[in-house]
C-alpha cells in the first residue's frame, strides 16, 4: 500500500498546490492593479461565498469557490475568478464549471442570474468521500443551497451539515450541480400624518414559508403563506416588526423590520352630557391616539389644555366643542356639539301668596284647616296646589266655620292654599307638619 509520504514524492503538482500558487499570484495581480486605479481592496470581498471541501479516506482534501459579487460579470474575471489545473490524476479533485471553464474560484454577479451552477468531481482512485461546505454564514439565511448528486438523484441542504458518498473512477465528472434560492426581500413605506406605513416582504424562487409578523412578542398582525406568488403588504405604524418564517423541515428564519415615519394623530373625545339645564357641569374626556397635546375651543376664544376636565355652562345655548390633538408633527381636529337647556320655571295661576288675613289657614297631620267663622259671609272657592303647580283640590265652601282636607298622597312638602270669598283672595304657603 502507498502511504501519504510516498504519494508526495511523485512529480506532479496537487491541484490544492496550483491553486494556493495561482491565487496569491492572482491576488497580488489584483491588489497592484487596485492600487494604480486608487480603488479599495475591499472591493475583492465578495458579498456570498461559499466554499465546498471534499476529504477522502486517507486524509486528502481538496476545495473550490463559488461566489457572487455585484462588481464581477458572469463571464471570466481576472480579478475575481481562478482556472482549475491539472495535478495528479490519482487524487480527488473539485471545481465548477463556467461555459467550457473549469474553475477553482467561480465569482459570479447575483444568485438571481445564476441560480444553478455545474460542479466538476474527480475522485481519483476512488473510494468514499466527504463534502463539506464553509461560509454558509455569508448568505442570508432564506438562501437555501441545494447540492444535487445526479448519480444518486439526492438533493441535499448544505445547511444540515456534511454530505457523503461514493465515488468511482467511471463516475461522470458533472456529476453534482449546486441550487441557490433567491433570499427573501423585505422593503417598507414610512407612516405620514395621513397614511400608515406599509412592510412588503417577497420570497422569489421555489421556496415556500409558513410565516408571522408581530409587532412584540404576543401581538401577531399577520400569518400565512409567502411564496413568489402570495407576497406580503401589511399596513403596519411606525416600529420595530418580527417576520418569523419556518419552511416544511421546521427550518426557522426570524427577521426584524423597521416602519419609519411618524405617527398619525386621531381625535376624538368623550363627554357625560350632551344635554344639560343651564348651569349644570359637563366632563370631558379626550380619547385620541398618538396625541401628545389636547387643546380645547369652546368658541368665542374660550380654550382649555388637558386630557380630561370639568366644565360648568351658565347660560343656555348650542355650544360646539372642538378638541385639536396634536403629536408636535400630526395634527387632528374633531367637534361635536352641547345642548344647554334653560331652567324651567313652573308657571301657576297663584300670583300672590298672601298670609296676612281674617281667614285663618294651617295645616296639621297631612289636613288643611280654614277658619271661616271670622267671615260676615262665606261662599268661598278653596284650592291646593303642590309649589310644581299641579292642582291636588278645588271645592267650594259655604258655612262660617273650618274647612278641612285631608291631602292623602301628600309627602313632607310645601302647598299653597288659596282661597276666593267675596271677591277677596287669601293664599298662603304651608309645609307638611305646620301647626296653627
Amino acid at each position: 500500500m502507498e502511504n501519504n509520504n510516498t504519494r508526495s514524492k511523485k512529480g506532479t503538482i496537487s491541484a490544492g498546490v496550483v491553486f494556493v500558487i495561482l491565487a496569491l499570484a492572482q491576488a497580488l495581480i489584483a491588489m497592484k492593479a487596485h492600487a494604480q486605479t486608487n480603488s479599495s481592496f475591499q472591493s475583492l470581498v465578495n458579498d456570498h461565498q461559499l466554499t465546498i471541501y471534499v476529504d477522502d479516506a486517507n486524509g486528502l482534501r481538496d476545495r473550490a469557490i463559488v461566489a457572487f459579487n455585484v462588481l464581477a460579470t458572469d463571464t471570466f474575471d481576472p480579478i475575481y475568478d481562478a482556472n482549475k489545473l491539472g495535478g495528479d490524476p490519482d487524487r480527488l479533485s473539485i471545481y465548477s464549471y463556467n461555459n467550457s471553464l473549469v474553475l477553482s474560484r467561480n465569482t459570479l454577479i447575483a444568485i438571481n442570474s445564476t441560480p444553478s451552477i455545474e460542479m466538476g468531481f474527480a475522485p481519483g482512485l476512488g473510494g468514499q468521500f466527504t463534502m463539506s461546505f464553509d461560509e454558509l454564514n455569508t448568505f442570508d439565511p432564506t438562501n437555501f443551497i441545494i447540492l444535487e448528486d445526479k448519480k444518486m438523484h439526492i438533493l441535499h441542504d448544505t445547511r444540515t451539515g456534511n454530505y457523503s458518498f461514493t465515488g468511482m473512477t467511471n463516475d461522470a465528472r458533472s456529476r453534482f450541480t449546486l441550487h441557490f434560492t433567491p433570499a427573501m426581500t423585505t422593503s417598507t413605506t414610512d407612516a405620514t400624518c395621513s397614511t400608515t406605513g406599509i412592510i412588503n416582504v417577497t420570497q422569489p424562487g421555489s421556496v415556500s414559508w409558513s410565516y408571522t409578523i408581530s409587532s412584540d412578542s404576543t401581538s401577531i398582525l399577520s400569518t400565512g403563506t409567502l411564496n413568489d406568488s402570495t407576497p406580503i403588504a401589511l399596513y403596519a405604524s411606525t416600529g420595530v416588526y418580527t417576520i418569523t418564517l419556518t419552511d416544511s423541515n421546521n427550518y426557522t428564519v426570524v427577521k426584524q423590520v423597521q416602519v419609519g415615519g411618524v405617527q398619525p394623530v386621531e381625535s376624538s373625545f368623550t363627554f357625560s352630557d350632551t344635554t344639560i339645564e343651564e348651569g349644570g357641569d359637563i366632563t370631558f374626556t379626550s380619547t385620541a391616539t398618538n396625541a401628545i397635546n389636547n387643546n380645547w375651543d369652546f368658541g368665542g376664544n374660550d380654550t382649555i389644555t388637558g386630557l380630561a376636565f370639568i366644565r360648568n355652562f351658565p347660560t343656555p345655548g348650542t355650544f360646539t366643542v372642538t378638541l385639536t390633538a396634536d403629536n408636535n408633527a400630526c395634527i387632528a381636529v374633531s367637534s361635536q356639539q352641547i345642548t344647554v337647556t334653560a331652567k324651567e320655571v313652573i308657571e301657576t295661576s297663584i300670583s300672590l301668596v298672601n298670609d296676612k288675613s281674617s281667614v285663618g289657614i294651617w295645616i296639621c297631620n297631612n289636613t288643611v284647616y280654614i277658619d271661616m267663622s271670622n267671615e260676615a259671609k262665606v261662599d268661598a272657592e278653596i284650592e291646593i296646589y303642590n309649589v310644581a303647580g299641579q292642582q291636588l283640590s278645588a271645592e267650594n265652601f259655604e258655612q262660617t266655620s273650618v274647612y278641612t282636607k285631608t291631602l292623602t298622597t301628600l309627602n313632607a312638602a310645601s302647598i299653597i292654599v288659596r282661597v276666593k270669598n267675596n271677591g277677596v283672595t287669601t293664599t298662603k304657603k304651608l309645609f307638611a307638619g305646620n301647626s296653627k
